[in-house]
């Protein structure tokens, strides 16, 4: 039988509003605005062609159509509560994750998990490798480090070589600004190229502030 597709969140709305009678406390239970809670209702109310608060002086009043659904509606969201809490008992209380070094694995757990299994066939089991053993397996030294870089350029996507290319040209750009800075203020401001006069050295004083308030500034938009 083909089933009618119903406006949950709408409908998650419509119980918050009904139970607090406040779009306002609605809201602050759902994590949104009121107006958002306000828009929820009357596209439910359009859906379903009935109205489903009255406004008076006192507050928020349920009509009658709203107060005929609303037990059924409740019964049902926790109907949904259950069978989720069903589905995931299904499988997270017997669903454990492993993590060990591969030649461990391979010369002692898994003859012994594959043991366990038969004994608990509905027990199932998340491998995970040991990544810090992987690494103190691995060959060190400056031949093995220049390899691996190798290695990560000729497996790198080629969005990301062509990003590459742009970011040396970007350190070579800053490179040749914080040479030539120095020498820009000095002769833009001070009127000098001198490097041994008390005006130069004024401006590489400058040039030092300037850096520091903007890296003062990245620091702070990286934490904020």
């Amino acid at each position: 039988m083909k089933r009618t597709l119903l406006p949950l969140n709408a409908l998650r709305v419509f119980d918050a509003a009904a139970r607090h009678l406040s779009f306002t406390r609605a809201a602050d239970e759902l994590a949104v605005t009121p107006a958002a809670v306000g828009q929820q209702i009357r596209a439910l109310e359009d859906l379903l062609g009935v109205v489903l608060f009255r406004r008076t002086p006192k507050g928020l009043e349920l009509t009658d159509e709203a107060t005929a659904g609303l037990e059924a509606l409740r019964t049902g969201f926790l109907h949904f509560e259950d069978a989720v809490r069903a589905m995931q008992a299904g499988q997270s209380s017997h669903v454990y994750t492993i993590a060990a070094p591969r030649d461990v694995f391979a010369a002692w757990l898994a003859p012994r998990l594959a043991e366990f299994r038969k004994l608990n066939p509905e027990v199932r089991f998340s491998l995970v490798g040991d990544e810090a053993a992987d690494i103190r397996g691995k060959p060190r030294g400056v031949k093995a480090t220049l390899q691996e870089i190798w290695d990560a350029i000729r497996e790198m996507p080629h969005a990301m070589r062509q990003l590459a290319v742009m970011k040396l040209f970007q350190w070579f750009a800053m490179a040749c600004y914080w040479q030539y800075v120095s020498l820009s203020i000095a002769k833009g401001i001070f009127n000098t190229a001198d490097p041994t006069t008390a005006a130069f050295r004024e401006a590489m004083l400058v040039n030092g502030q300037a850096g520091a308030f903007s890296n003062a500034i990245a620091c702070v938009s990286a934490l904020a």
